[in-house]
């Protein structure tokens, strides 16, 4: 093994460059940015150590405070129950025992609800009863999603009170129709103040939901207190929707008068338009067991209509009269009455009533009703 002998040192000198080499240097430069004249070099800062990353910047305690996000009234949820349960996973609240859920200016009361806070679908189960505006519902089961508005009620049912709708000062009065007569509130007006039914029942299979369209099945109209009720229409789909800020529009699938259970016959008006302004619809079905012999129809026809006049006709057909006695063309099964409504000037009124509950000549003076009803104010 031969011994490690060190390679030879070598010295660096550092040379200074000459002036010539400078100024050749100095002007390859100017050559160089006087060939590229468009391109620019825009100054940087340099900035020793690491990169640090942009902060914040930080409020000054003279700067205005931001306001709060405050939801809007009909984005709160406002839930009254026994018992409460929240699951964070599916953000759902589970409520149990005298539930009221008041939201998107709707109100839900039942004995169970499932609310998942983020799709607004919701589950009612017993003694459901929704109220949304002037509609109120109640069923078993309610499925619902709050925020399309769209859904389901199982075993609906629910009641219309008569007395809430603005009706003429001047109508058809509880002298009009016997006592111990049933009126079923299809048609013809009813003053306020009269003696008769004031709330129609109804019950559906099941009614769809789609924001203010309603659909029902199997549905029963009734303002008979009791069950089975006397006198009820029935129809496999009913519908209602709005048409503009004061009417909606029920539309009834081959609707049918059913009295008794026993026997029933088709409805002639399928389409039936509410006016918020009027409350006047076309028709009109009682029970009259004096004088017009049970279950009758009423067609109405307004002759004149202007603002301070109206003249109005309606030809009856005494139906449960007819079927007992077999024949059809028997005047004692027709009927009619007739109103006169007149708007004078300084708020004087004038009304009339006629009605005559059969055309048989030799009963009309037995058979004719009638009356005048005349107010104006005091001091006239």
């Amino acid at each position: 093994m031969q011994p490690y002998i060190p390679p030879p040192q070598t010295t660096l000198i550092a040379r200074q460059p000459s002036r010539s080499h400078l100024d050749c240097c100095d002007a390859h430069w100017v050559q160089f940015f006087q060939t590229f004249p468009q391109l620019e070099f825009p100054s940087t800062t340099a900035q020793a150590g690491p990169v640090k990353p942009s902060l914040p910047i930080e409020p000054k305690p003279s700067d205005p405070k931001p306001a709060p996000v405050v939801p809007k009234p009909e984005q709160l949820v406002n839930i009254t129950a026994d018992h409460q349960s929240f699951d964070v996973k599916t953000n759902t609240v589970t409520v149990k025992g005298k539930v009221v859920i008041k939201y998107q200016e709707s109100e839900l009361k039942a004995d169970q609800v499932t609310l998942n806070l983020t799709s607004k679908q919701t589950t009612a189960t017993g003694n459901v009863l929704f109220t949304r505006g002037e509609q109120r519902v109640a069923g078993d089961l309610l499925e619902y999603n709050y925020s399309d508005r769209q859904g389901r009620l199982v075993a609906a049912r629910g009641t219309v009170n008569l007395d809430t709708i603005d009706r003429p000062p001047s109508a058809i009065t509880s002298s009009d129709i016997s006592s111990g007569s049933i009126t079923l509130a299809l048609g013809g007006e009813t003053q306020v103040k009269r003696k008769g039914i004031t709330r129609l029942g109804f019950i559906a299979d099941e009614i769809r939901l789609n924001d203010r369209t309603w659909e029902g099945t199997n549905v029963r109209v009734t303002n008979d207190p009791f069950s089975p009720p006397e006198l009820e229409i029935v129809t496999p789909k009913a519908r209602l929707a709005p048409v503009n800020d004061t009417q909606d529009v029920i539309e009834l699938d081959a609707p049918r008068l059913v009295f008794d259970r026993s026997f029933s016959l088709p409805l002639p008006v399928n389409r039936i338009t509410l006016d918020s302004l009027e409350r006047e619809l076309p028709i009109f079905v009682g029970f009259d067991r004096q004088e017009r012999g049970g279950l009758f129809y009423q067609q109405n026809f307004d002759l004149i209509t202007r603002p301070n006049l109206r003249l109005q006709v309606s030809p009856q057909l005494f139906v449960q009269r007819s079927l007992e006695s077999n024949n059809l063309f028997n005047s004692s099964i027709f009927g009619i009455t007739s109103r006169l409504e007149a708007i004078l000037p300084n708020g004087q009124y004038l009304g009339g009533r006629a009605s005559l509950s059969s055309l048989d000549l030799n009963k009309v003076g037995n058979q004719l009703r009638g009356f005048i009803d005349y107010s104006r104010p005091a001091g006239i």
